[in-house]
């Protein structure tokens, strides 16, 4: 019990933390009883409000758990049904499709390696004139590359979408906000509209000049190593990693190789060095390392440990600039909660599930260690 109360109990739970615990539970629950945990979670809440009566915030915060566990199960079960309803509108039949082009990629392995991303806007089954509403992202694996430009409006014939046969995949489309992939040899498509200028198509460019310019200057071993750690692309570079994946699975230390919070440290480290030299107000400065970072955000490929981080160091900086005290635990609570209740199929993947489950331990205990040499 004394081990307990000394490394456990000193530190005083923020409220969104049994909040998030329970959005947890909600979700994981759904995922188990799929006919019990909605109406079950929401009874349990009324019984508290009726027969209970709420005395003070800590009661108050005790009768909405429920609640909150009961919209971590509605969550859930709304991203499976969206998910879903896109098979059950097009019926796995050949259908016309509008669309947005969102993202070009050419993958290194692979018979077709030509990968686009799609954003179906409205369909329609064959020999029918009437569209249909709809809004969803398709990826689509070619062996050539579509004529085609980011942020095109375009409109593709005769693609048959297939729900797929393993469930780990279905699930993995579902994190990944995908609702199929599309492997075919050939493509019907025409040009609706091409805007003269996009911000989206923007970015893309400026991320794909910027890869273009690295891996010219750069050996190859250096531009597989910036590529997957800097900028979060692991498709580049794929071959050239291999070996020494293997070599540091051999040692253990894998983890080294996989882009996380900890790069995103070093980049505003540099950043912060390079600023303090810079006779600039501390606002300014401030202000300045958190463009950089966005800029830094929008130009790499986001991985879950990166969101994590940049979304701490957004609300770090926040507090700091409007003298808010800071708790990391609180924050990382926060972003935590946030990341669920947009994507609760999160909870289920090891890369969530290591991100902020060892974040969490390692500020957890960090706390500790410096309350005992407070309390010394």
């Amino acid at each position: 019990m004394r081990l307990l109360t000394s490394y456990f109990l000193p530190l005083n739970a923020h409220p969104l933390f049994y909040a998030t615990f329970f959005l947890m539970g909600g979700i994981w629950w759904q995922s188990q009883q799929p006919f019990y945990a909605i109406p079950l979670s929401i009874s349990i809440g009324i019984l508290f409000l009726l027969f209970l009566r709420i005395t003070n915030k800590k009661t108050l915060l005790f009768f909405s758990l429920p609640f909150v566990c009961a919209a971590g199960a509605i969550l859930y079960q709304h991203q499976h049904t969206q998910h879903e309803s896109f098979y059950n509108q097009i019926g796995e039949k050949p259908f016309d499709t509008q669309a947005i082009i969102t993202d070009i990629e050419k993958l290194e392995k692979g018979f077709m390696r030509h990968r686009t991303t799609l954003h179906i806007t409205a369909f329609r089954p064959p020999k029918k004139k009437n569209w249909q509403s709809i809004s969803k992202t398709i990826q689509l694996y070619t062996a050539k590359p579509i004529n085609v430009l980011v942020s095109d409006f375009v409109e593709l014939e005769n693609i048959t979408c297939k729900k797929p046969a393993n469930q780990s995949f279905n699930n993995y489309l579902i994190k990944e906000g995908v609702s199929a992939s599309i492997f075919t040899n050939t493509v019907e498509h025409k040009l609706i509209s091409r805007p003269s200028w996009s911000i989206r198509r923007w970015i893309f460019y400026v991320k794909k000049n910027f890869i273009d310019r690295c891996k010219r200057k750069c050996s190859l071993q250096t531009f597989a190593l910036l590529s997957s750690l800097f900028l979060g692309n692991r498709t580049i570079g794929k071959r050239v990693m291999e070996s020494p994946k293997e070599q540091f699975k051999l040692w253990g230390i894998s983890h080294f190789l996989a882009r996380s919070g900890l790069h995103l440290v070093i980049f505003i480290l540099i950043w912060q060095t390079l600023l303090s030299f810079a006779p600039l107000p501390f606002v300014a400065k401030e202000l300045l390392l958190l463009g950089l970072s966005i800029i830094y955000f929008l130009l790499s490929w986001p991985s879950t440990s990166f969101i994590r981080a940049f979304s701490t160091f957004i609300l770090y900086k926040t507090c700091t600039l409007f003298s808010v005290p800071i708790n990391f635990i609180h924050l990382l609570t926060l972003v935590c909660f946030f990341v669920l209740l947009f994507n609760p199929m999160q909870l289920f993947f090891l890369d969530f599930q290591l991100s902020f489950g060892l974040t969490c331990a390692l500020g957890w205990f960090n706390y500790l260690q410096h309350q005992k040499r407070r309390l010394a």
